[in-house]
Formats: C-alpha cells, structure tokens, sequence
C-alpha cells in the first residue's frame, strides 16, 4: 500500500540532485542507484525521489522512494551512511 509520506516523497525531486554528498572525513558519495525490490532492476534516478538530511558532518541520512519502470512497484529506502567507512546499512521496506 502506497503511504501518505511515499506520495510526499514521490513529489520531490530526483534523489539525484543531492549529490554528490561531501563528508567531513573527506569522502565522497558520487551518486545512488536504486533496485527493484521485486525483479531487483537497477531503477532510472529520475525515478527514485526524496531527501537527504545531514544530522551531522560525518552522515548523511537518504529518506527516498523508486518506482520501477518494469514491474510498476514502489520500493522505499532508508539509506544512513556514516563518512563511508562502514557498509551502508540499507532498509527496503514493504
């Protein structure tokens, strides 16, 4: 089921204009590509939306939605890397 916040984030711009993302170490996130939690298809950027917030210098938190082309499904992202030095800790939720 398609949430209130998916449609707010489905409005935003493409995740794409967020980066890339400096952090305070020096580190550099070039860019994001979203897969299809379903047929796992690497999805268009301009199709996946939201928002990056920065808490702090060292994270950068990625609240996002992709529809994919294909199968015609949402798939969200709650993305918290911290100064890419760890493995992002990915959620793609139903």
């Amino acid at each position: 089921m398609i949430t209130e916040r998916d449609n707010k984030l489905l409005t935003m711009n493409s995740i794409t204009s967020y980066f890339p993302i400096e952090f305070s170490n020096g580190a550099v996130w070039e860019e994001l590509d979203g897969e299809c939690k379903s047929c796992k298809n690497t999805l268009p950027r301009t199709m996946v939306r939201g928002l990056v917030s920065r808490p702090f210098p060292n994270v950068a938190v990625v609240d996002a939605v992709g529809v994919c082309d294909e199968c015609k499904l949402l798939t969200r992202y709650h993305l918290v890397p911290s100064d890419l030095t760890n493995r992002f800790k990915q959620r793609n939720l139903s």
